[in-house]
């Protein structure tokens, strides 16, 4: 999509499907060339397929460049 000022907004959606119920989800964004977590979001821990939407930016608010990021869900139960 495009914002007012020109500014192209980047955004990746990240799908999982939890196959029992989770008391904590992680999804963390890997930046494949350093392998380094990168920004890390609350999931839902709901049994069943969820997405969460990722705005590019890192855990600093820093937008990231364009390019492929590989990401992890992280599911903890009690």
């Amino acid at each position: 999509g495009q914002t007012g000022d020109n500014s192209t907004v980047h955004e990746a959606v990240v799908a999982y499907n939890l196959p029992n119920v989770a008391e904590d989800v992680e999804v963390q964004i890997i930046d494949p060339k350093t392998g380094l977590v990168v920004r890390t979001i609350e999931g839902d821990g709901e049994i069943g397929r969820h997405t969460v939407a990722w705005d590019g930016k890192n855990d600093s608010g820093d937008q990231l460049a364009n390019g492929v990021y590989n990401f992890k869900i992280v599911a903890k139960d009690k």
